[in-house]
């Protein structure tokens, strides 16, 4: 019931920091909820979050990045997931 009180704003950035409870969360939302949810993302969270998010949600965030942007998130999905980028 919380869950459905937090804006779309911030959903992202509550995915990240809840990444226990995250694929229940994710379950729970929409393909465009959690479109925009990531969009309001860094690529490198967006990145972090790629393994839990449904392809299709992937693919319409992917093309909703700038050329750099889409850069910038292969770069940060080509690392492994426990990896550490300085």
């Amino acid at each position: 019931m919380v869950w459905d009180l937090v804006q779309t704003i911030v959903t992202g950035e509550i995915l990240i920091e809840v990444s226990i409870q995250c694929e229940s969360l994710i379950a729970t939302m929409s393909r465009e909820e959690l479109r925009e949810a990531a969009e309001q993302l860094d690529t490198d969270e967006i990145a972090d979050l790629a393994h839990d998010l449904p392809q299709a949600v992937m693919r319409d965030v992917f093309k909703s990045l700038t050329i750099e942007e889409r850069e910038q998130l292969r770069a940060a999905m080509s690392y492994p997931e426990d990896a550490v980028v300085r």
